[in-house]
């Protein structure tokens, strides 16, 4: 791939919203969850939601730190799934093999999630004196009443 190849595909880019949007309630899609290290010493996951305000598109993106501790991990992970269990896009034997594969559990959230519309709640949090910008699902609903659902476990 050629630099002007590589150049007019970054201008068809979907751009990052979180410090462009005003605070408030944005529905869309989870589409993607990614695995990564931050400053090589802390292991996140990245969970991407396109969201539309504006009349354009754009990506809502939450950092979840995996911490030492399973516990709170565990944590970490139920509150970002909880209202998607609720609205039926995750099944109770999917939720209790998460934790020994979050990698495999995560690529079948996503592909489980294409079915539904979710409303992200971008807000400002203050910690320490600092204001962060952070994204909370606020709820999951089916996005179309007829869609199959793919409830096989990959992982």
């Amino acid at each position: 791939m050629s630099l002007l190849d590589k150049v007019k595909n970054a201008a068809k880019q979907v751009p990052f919203g979180n410090e462009e949007l005003n605070t408030g309630i944005y529905k869309g899609k989870l589409v993607s969850i990614k695995h990564d290290t931050i400053k090589e010493q802390y292991e996140v996951y990245r969970f991407w939601y396109k969201v539309k305000a504006n009349n354009s598109e754009y990506i809502l993106t939450d950092t979840m730190f995996v911490n030492e501790d399973p516990e709170k991990t565990e944590t970490q992970v139920s509150f970002r799934i909880k209202d998607a269990f609720e609205a039926g896009a995750v099944s109770p034997e999917a939720l209790e093999k998460a934790m020994s594969n979050l990698d495999g559990f995560f690529e079948y959230y996503v592909k489980q999630m294409a079915n539904y519309e979710v409303a992200v709640k971008l807000y400002d949090d203050k910690y320490k004196g600092n204001v962060n910008r952070k994204i909370a699902v606020s709820s999951v609903k089916p996005a179309n009443a007829t869609a199959e659902k793919k409830d096989d476990l990959p992982f």
